[in-house]
């Protein structure tokens, strides 16, 4: 039987969730910075690498996650959204990605 602060708690109390405690589960869930979407890698080469994201995570996460799933070098590849490039320091609205939005991935060459 689960315990509530050092006293038994009864069928009632474990089974049915209180309407404040509900109430507060439903306003994280519709936090903008919580709510997570659905995101593709296109690597130039064409393969896809599909990406759960929240809104208010730094795209860095992601970035480095893709380059060690290929095995590029860290920092080897630079994403770009919409022909701008996204900065890991952005975060998805900064970007401004919305839920199936395509990142491409492209490999980073200096002259020479």
């Amino acid at each position: 039987m689960a315990t509530r602060r050092g006293r038994s708690a009864t069928a009632d109390e474990s089974s049915t969730p209180t309407k404040s405690s509900v109430d507060q589960v439903e306003e994280v869930a519709a936090t903008p910075e919580t709510e997570a979407i659905l995101i593709k890698i296109v690597s130039d080469k064409g393969e896809e690498v599909q990406y759960k994201v929240k809104k208010g995570a730094k795209m860095q996460k992601v970035f480095d996650t893709y380059e060690k799933k290929v095995g590029a070098p860290p920092g080897s590849l630079r994403f770009t959204f919409h022909g701008e490039r996204a900065q890991g320091k952005d975060t998805v609205e900064v970007i401004g990605l919305k839920q199936n939005s395509v990142l491409e991935a492209h490999q980073f060459q200096l002259a020479g």
